[in-house]
């Protein structure tokens, strides 16, 4: 258990004698508890790694199902609302930036305000670690 702990909180960025606030979120990604529906884990016999399958669509994966959300919690513990806040403030998103994102995150505009304010602070969210943005040669 303490090795599947140490191998999810580096996948994570997270490490665990620092950042003894954040270990629960470590603690949750690794329980078999948290898969979606229909998902199970299972372990490669040839690199004792974890993977995921998802029987119905026979899709698997390395990475947890919602690996995703665990690294938008983590964004979040560590001042990412504040980091938001600020970007909204420096370069409030116009309605159009805000509708093509609600279009992206397949969101209606007719959801409450509190899930527009999430798309909202989507428009100038950052990239995740190591992803860069290109314009195409339409400025898109």
């Amino acid at each position: 258990r303490k090795a599947l702990l140490v191998a999810a909180a580096a996948q994570y960025g997270i490490d665990l004698e620092r950042d003894k606030d954040l270990k629960w979120i470590v603690e949750e990604a690794v329980s078999l508890k948290t898969l979606p529906a229909g998902w199970t884990a299972y372990t490669d016999q040839g690199t004792k790694r974890t993977f995921y399958n998802h029987k119905e669509s026979g899709k698997s994966i390395w990475e947890h199902p919602l690996s995703d959300f665990y690294r938008g919690v983590i964004f979040m513990a560590r001042g990412g609302q504040q980091i938001l806040d600020k970007a909204v403030k420096d370069s409030p998103p116009t309605d159009d930036e805000i509708e093509a994102m609600a279009e992206y995150m397949d969101i209606k505009m007719t959801e409450p305000t509190e899930v527009l304010a999430v798309v909202r602070d989507a428009v100038n969210a950052p990239l995740p670690p190591g992803w860069e943005e290109y314009l195409d040669d339409q400025g898109d």
